[in-house]
């Protein structure tokens, strides 16, 4: 499945901000901020996903509905 397009920029605005970052906190600062970085990216890769559920089982229970008389 493609990634959308904000998901993209999102990922990369992310990694941007961590190496702004890198040369001005300490590493244990730093270690912290790309542990942080990489869980926001997973809760919204879990919601993408839930989305995606719910529109796949949408999807199917329209297709399996079949009229019989």
């Amino acid at each position: 499945m493609k990634e959308k397009e904000w998901v993209i920029y999102l990922g990369k605005a992310v990694e941007s901000f961590i190496n702004e970052l890198k040369g001005k906190f300490p590493e244990e600062a730093k270690e912290h901020l790309k542990n942080a970085a990489r869980e926001f990216m997973l809760a919204f890769k879990t919601i993408i996903e839930k989305k995606i559920e719910r529109i796949e089982s949408k999807k199917a229970k329209k297709v399996t509905k079949v009229k019989v008389e």
